[in-house]
Formats: C-alpha cells, sequence, structure tokens
C-alpha cells in the first residue's frame, strides 16, 4: 500500500498545482472543475491486497476493519494514506511492545 499511498500524494499534489492556475494565468474558480477543483480520479484494484494485507488491516480496524477494506476500494485517495498511517503506527508500537517482552 505503501507505493500506493505515494502515487496517490504525487497525483494530488501535480493536481493542486495544476488546479490553482489555469492556462492563461488567472485563478481557476473554486467550483471550475467540481469536487474542490480535483479532477483526478484513481481507481484500485482490490485484487492488489493479499490475504494478509486483508487480515492485518482488519485486525488493526477491529469491527470496522471490513468497511476500512470497502472504503479503500471506493475512495482510495482518502482511505489508503491513512491506512499506511496506521499500519506504520502499529507497527512502531508492536515492535515496541516486542522489545519490551524480549527482554
Amino acid at each position: 500500500l505503501e507505493p500506493i499511498a505515494e502515487e496517490i500524494a504525487q497525483l494530488s499534489q501535480e493536481e493542486r498545482l495544476v488546479s490553482e492556475f489555469n492556462s492563461s494565468g488567472n485563478k481557476h474558480q473554486p467550483g471550475e472543475f467540481g469536487m474542490g477543483g480535483l479532477r483526478f480520479q484513481y481507481s484500485f484494484d482490490p485484487t492488489i491486497l493479499g490475504v494478509i494485507h486483508r487480515n492485518s488491516i482488519s485486525r488493526i480496524y477491529g469491527d470496522s476493519g471490513q468497511e476500512m477494506l470497502d472504503l479503500i476500494v471506493k475512495n482510495p485517495s482518502v482511505a489508503v494514506p491513512i491506512a499506511v498511517q496506521r499500519l506504520k503506527q502499529k507497527g512502531i508500537e508492536w515492535k515496541a511492545a516486542r522489545d519490551r517482552l524480549n527482554r
């Protein structure tokens, strides 16, 4: 998921630059492109996530795990960066807990 999150971040940065000014140098109107001026639509193939990925996301999010998996497929430009951030955070927490237990 990390490379996908980086690609989404890059697309959103480029889109912010492009949508801020049009070709004549004038600022776009806020509703000119719809959806807050963003024009790209990122699609996510659900077969990218393997069983291990789905299980780890479900474990981290608990009862809301299936909802998060659905959101990753439906709206990946928002859900993927959030899931990656949460996975990194939990990885750090689990590594610290493992280190404490191994002492």
